[in-house]
């Protein structure tokens, strides 16, 4: 049931609660614009609601939202959901759903709820299978087309489709913790468990086309030896039939197996993408911050060596070596020793790998090094363009790129001299192979062992025996990559994340913001002295508390802190008696607003932008919390409206004083029992909207507990209490009057 608009409870409801239950959820999906406001043909979004209370999932409301596809909120509608989309977003729930044919009568009610499709009127008879009556004998369901609970005696149950919804948990994924240490996988080898059918059908279709890559040699033998040199030109047309009947089928089957990799390609490179860019937003904090933007960039394009290895042709040349076998038996049966010279030749390109193999790896990982120096250096340079310009500071800079760039250079070139060589030595071995063929095959001819026709198709079968052997060995560097790549993906997916290292023990059902830190100690790394340590101040709901202290003595770091970003080496931290290190992050964070240092602003609509603090706010609720900050007048002026698209670059930018009305909005939006504001910019606070931001500190003193970074007396004077962070020293949490006189002795200076 749906206590309020932020949480679903989970108790033992009757049907007609569940049922006011979903239709109460319903509504607010309406009213913030997930769904269509009115039923329309097609759209199953009013079924879910329906499966969300019958499965019983136990989500706070921003996880039902953002399980839904995103909408245009210019259009003041939700996104009509369709069949697809309503099954991942169950799946983004936690629920698999697999697909059986059947009629409903036949369906095993411990299965229910489900989700059922009609064959006969595809979409205008879609139900959700509640369960079934023992004592009238009728099935209990929801029908999307009439919008209304009803009932279906037995003998009018009709045939289609049945989705059974299975708990994720309970589905034996080869990628989960279990099943990883049980088979002893690592990440990336757990996922080609999933790909394991798909393979086996590549390496099929390669064993077939190994077997009609017979038929061009064997045709050519046979033309030459029987239709030429036997006059029998009568028997040219069947065998040229037959030829291009064989040439049609590994045709088509080649096109199979470009759409089947294509497909698993893409399929490989959207679970590895999403997977890796969720598991950099949910690592800890210091693992990001450590990290520059052109490393976390090259994590996120790690991928992209292992979608080309797979779609390219190195692992058609993988997947098709085996079967080079069968063409060396025909060799043999062919030519007899002649079919010496491709398995010495496929000797001799194990021996070239061998031997260049090391320094290929060091070559590729020094170029690579060099070459995420100087991306990152690029990065870097767009980030700080202003400040190189305005200091004057672009020549030297530029020198500094130049370097950088010339040693990148010398190591591309490195990699790139080794791998010409690497290719031309293939070559060689390759065009060696194909004359000692046509010099052994004539003295074979002459010593009566074959005949001129058998020595083409030998030809023939040799260049096809060796073309996978040289696409592999010139292909060393991309190996490489290969390697490099998924060692580098493994590492990032065994990394604890915030949701696979917390215990959740206790939620916060109805907070009211108390804050209490018990002797808090922080260091960021081992080998850093403490930021402080026995930090300790109990803030009462409604209360402000202003932190103050010099550069680095960790003002911030208390904010992260509050909000399970950094934890604590020493002490507790606790949010109503429930110490924050038993809550899971995400609820955590759901229940601070948090006004950061440098404004934050995401591309897409104005509204958007506040929709992500609160998803089910309304037009309404945005309008008047813009007029709280100052900012409708300015937004009001736009061309859309709150609904104009804006972003942190281009045309659409906004004032940067603007963007911290508009972090201001999102965190009055979110509507939380704790604020958390970072220090502001003297510019913003002795403006007019400092003004309003000081009026709005104050309406919210009193209703929300308010913990501020500041340097301001006026604002210190604002708090309740306040804390002087000093380093090296034990913090000091005091009445803000008696803080700025510390302060103001410490300077030698007066207090008034």
């Amino acid at each position: 049931m749906i206590a309020d608009a932020t949480f679903l409870k989970p108790t033992k409801t009757t049907p007609q609660q569940k049922e006011n239950a979903a239709q109460n959820l319903l509504h607010l999906l309406r009213n913030g614009s997930w769904v269509n406001r009115h039923h329309r043909k097609n759209d199953l979004a009013t079924l879910f609601p329906i499966l969300v209370e019958a499965l019983g999932l136990r989500k706070e409301i921003h996880e039902l939202c953002s399980a839904l596809p995103w909408h245009d909120t210019s259009t003041k509608e939700g996104k009509a959901l369709n069949l697809t989309e309503l099954l991942n977003a169950l799946a983004h729930l936690g629920f698999v759903a697999h697909a059986v044919e059947m009629q409903l009568k036949n369906l095993d009610l411990r299965l229910c709820p489900c989700l059922f499709i009609s064959d006969m009127e595809e979409h205008e008879n879609v139900m959700v299978i509640l369960g079934f009556n023992e004592d009238t004998r009728e099935y209990d369901v929801f029908n999307a087309r009439t919008q209304a609970y009803e009932t279906m005696t037995a003998k009018d149950t009709p045939t289609g489709t049945s989705w059974i919804f299975v708990p994720e948990d309970d589905v034996q994924d080869a990628l989960s913790s279990n099943m990883r240490e049980a088979s002893g996988y690592s990440w990336f080898r757990a996922l080609m468990e999933r790909f394991a059918g798909g393979l086996w059908h590549i390496i099929a279709i390669g064993a077939m086309l190994t077997f009609l890559s017979l038929a061009a040699p064997l045709f050519v033998m046979i033309v030459y030896d029987r239709v030429i040199g036997g006059h029998a030109p009568e028997a040219l047309g069947p065998l040229l039939a037959g030829a291009l009947l064989a040439l049609g089928i590994e045709g088509a089957l080649r096109l199979v197996r470009a759409h089947v990799l294509s497909w698993y390609g893409a399929r490989l490179d959207y679970i590895v993408g999403s997977q890796i860019f969720e598991r950099l937003l949910h690592m800890p904090v210091l693992f990001t911050e450590r990290a520059s933007v052109a490393a976390q960039i090259a994590r996120i394009k790690s991928f992209d060596a292992v979608r080309a290895f797979f779609t390219g042709p190195a692992f058609l040349a993988l997947a098709e070596l085996p079967f080079t076998l069968v063409l060396i038996v025909v060799i043999v049966i062919i030519a007899g020793p002649l079919a010496f010279v491709p398995i010495i030749a496929a000797a001799f390109y194990a021996l070239l790998i061998f031997l260049m193999h090391s320094s290929m790896r060091t070559a590729m990982r020094l170029s690579s090094i060099a070459g995420a120096a100087k991306q990152e250096m690029t990065i870097e340079t767009f980030e700080k363009m202003d400040g190189l310009r305005a200091g004057g500071l672009t020549s030297i800079w530029f020198k500094d790129f130049r370097d950088l760039s010339g040693k990148a250079s010398l190591a591309s070139f490195h990699s790139g001299f080794l791998a010409s060589i690497l290719e031309t030595l293939s070559h060689g071995i390759y065009l060696l192979a194909g004359l000692s063929i046509a010099v052994l095959g004539v003295v074979h001819i002459w010593a009566g062992g074959m005949s001129a026709g058998a020595l083409i198709a030998v030809m023939i079968l040799t260049w096809r025996i060796l073309g996978p052997m040289q696409i592999l060995t010139n292909s060393l560097p991309r190996f490489e990559q290969l390697s490099n790549a998924i060692g580098q993906i493994n590492r990032l997916m065994t990394i604890e994340t915030e949701n696979t290292g917390t215990r959740i023990t206790a939620r916060l059902e109805s907070p009211q913001g108390e804050l209490d830190f018990q002797k808090v100690g922080l260091r960021y790394t081992r080998d850093n002295d403490p930021v402080f340590v026995g930090l300790s101040f109990i803030a009462k709901p409604g209360e402000l508390i202003a932190i103050t202290g010099g550069n680095g003595s960790g003002k911030s770091t208390v904010l992260k802190l509050i909000n399970g970003l950094y934890h604590p080496q020493a002490g507790s931290i606790h949010i109503d008696g429930i110490d924050i290190r038993q809550l899971e992050p995400q609820h955590l964070r759901r229940h601070i607003a948090y006004v950061p240092q440098n404004p934050s602003v995401f591309h897409g609509s104005i509204a958007d932008n506040l929709r992500f603090a609160n998803p089910l706010a309304t037009d309404k609720k945005i309008r008047e919390i813009l007029k709280q900050v100052d900012l409708w007048h300015y937004v009001d002026s736009l061309p859309h409206g709150m609904h104009t698209i804006i972003s942190t670059h281009g045309e659409t930018q906004l004032p940067t004083g603007l963007c911290y009305n508009l972090n201001l909005a999102r965190a009055y939006i979110k509507d939380t029992p704790i604020i958390l504001i970072d220090e502001m910019p003297s510019a913003f606070l002795n403006s007019e909207s400092g003004q309003f931001f000081k009026n709005i500190l104050k309406e919210w003193k009193g209703q929300k507990t308010i913990v501020m970074v500041t340097h301001r007396e006026d604002y210190l004077m604002l708090s309740n209490r306040a804390i002087l962070l000093r380093s090296g020293q034990s913090a000091l949490v005091d009445t803000p009057e008696n803080i700025i006189r510390t302060i103001y002795d410490s300077q030698g200076g007066d207090y008034v």
